[in-house]
């Protein structure tokens, strides 16, 4: 039997196949379902076979929530100052037709024909004393003149817009919990704790805590490993650079991850890509990569000897009027929860019997940045007051 290999078919590529292929798996789709009766819209996955595409004049503004709950609060709120400005402008047309009117000022040369219509005013006069000459000098005066009318459109378009700031807002928590209902994610079924006693770490023993509420199908426990997570990290790009360097997976890749036994050059680096490669790591090689990894393996091993401490617990629940129950009984206010003393009303659960914990529901799973779980929320605050003054 001959041990030769057939050489491959080649394919020549085929624009409409890679059409389909992008249609299918990178635009978004959509495909009519009935519910309750009704014809609705449902976005389908990547992947996901027929449908169409979301059209750009047919797609209604509720619609837009499918592509996440960010996406379409901002399409709400661009619609709101959409209008809010449109109003702001009709209640300005008089001063608006003021400013541009000869009344306001009598003369605009060529170049500031752009400038009618607004409050900017070119006409001054300096003069000694009030009574003004052309030859007095050391007194300023503004010969173009507002009225009492300016003034009090002003008042009534700050006063606008103040409104739709404060409604605005009680809109956006509605439309909120409604594209929230509508678009069913792992967020709708979980919880996070924000206050954990440092020393829990047993997953179950937070099951069983939250076992009262309904089904507890899965308990995260986030750590303070912020660096112990970068090292790792650090560690994946090590290796994904050995793959690159050694030009797949080969003998020679999987001797750079043997970090027991050093590498070492048979030929001495010229001076300049040595200079490269530890000044601003380029002109880099497999050896190099080998030694960085052989140096990230030892802090890794170092780390594991630490005693972490639990940040943040994160509990997915098996319904979401599981979830919805456990935020009603067990959320509280953050000074009950931060200052365990100060709560006078009688809590119903308490973690250990002891902990008042603050529970609140998390944010999507990949919005959560699991390097920074263990900053407290008065060490964000603090942060953000001290560049904010900056």
């Amino acid at each position: 039997e001959n041990n030769i290999l057939e050489a491959p078919v080649k394919k020549s590529a085929s624009r409409d196949e890679g059409w389909m292929h992008f249609k299918h798996t990178t635009l978004p789709r959509r495909e009519r379902e009935a519910n309750s009766g009704r014809q609705q819209w449902r976005k389908l996955e990547s992947g996901e076979r027929g449908g169409e595409l979301y059209g750009i004049f047919n797609t209604k503004l509720k619609e837009l929530g499918d592509f996440g709950l960010g996406i379409g609060l901002y399409f709400h709120m661009v619609l709101v100052l959409c209008v809010s400005m449109v109003l702001a402008a009709l209640i300005n047309t008089y001063t608006i037709s003021y400013f541009r009117s000869s009344d306001y000022q009598e003369e605009f040369t060529h170049s500031e024909e752009l400038l009618r219509g607004s409050a900017a005013c070119n006409f001054e006069l300096v003069c000694t004393s009030q009574n003004c000459t052309e030859a007095d000098i050391g007194y300023k005066t503004d010969e173009c003149k507002l009225n009492l009318a300016q003034g009090v459109l002003d008042f009534v378009t700050s006063m606008m817009f103040f409104i739709v700031i404060y409604f605005l807002g009680m809109y956006q928590k509605k439309m909120a919990k409604v594209i929230d209902m509508s678009a069913q994610t792992a967020q709708d079924y979980s919880i996070v704790v924000e206050d954990p006693d440092s020393d829990a770490t047993d997953p179950e023993e937070w099951r069983e805590f939250f076992s009262e509420f309904g089904h507890v199908i899965y308990v995260t426990v986030a750590f303070d490993n912020e660096q112990f997570l970068k090292a790792l990290a650090l560690k994946r790009i090590y290796m994904n650079a050995i793959e690159v360097e050694a030009g797949g997976r080969n003998e020679e890749y999987y001797r750079a991850l043997d970090t027991d036994r050093p590498m070492k050059r048979t030929e001495k680096l010229p001076l300049h890509r040595k200079f490269l490669q530890n000044t601003i790591g380029r002109a880099t090689d497999t050896i190099f990569f080998h030694k960085k990894l052989t140096e990230i393996h030892k802090r890794i091993e170092k780390m594991k000897t630490n005693n972490f401490k639990a940040s943040k617990i994160y509990v997915i629940f098996n319904s979401e009027q599981s979830q919805r129950e456990c935020l009603r009984v067990m959320t509280t206010g953050l000074i009950p929860a931060t200052f365990k003393g100060f709560s006078k009303g009688k809590i119903k659960k308490k973690f250990r019997g002891t902990n008042i914990l603050k529970i609140e529901e998390p944010a999507e799973p990949a919005e959560i940045n699991w390097e920074n779980q263990n900053y407290s929320f008065f060490y964000r605050m603090t942060e953000q007051s001290i560049t904010l003054m900056l």
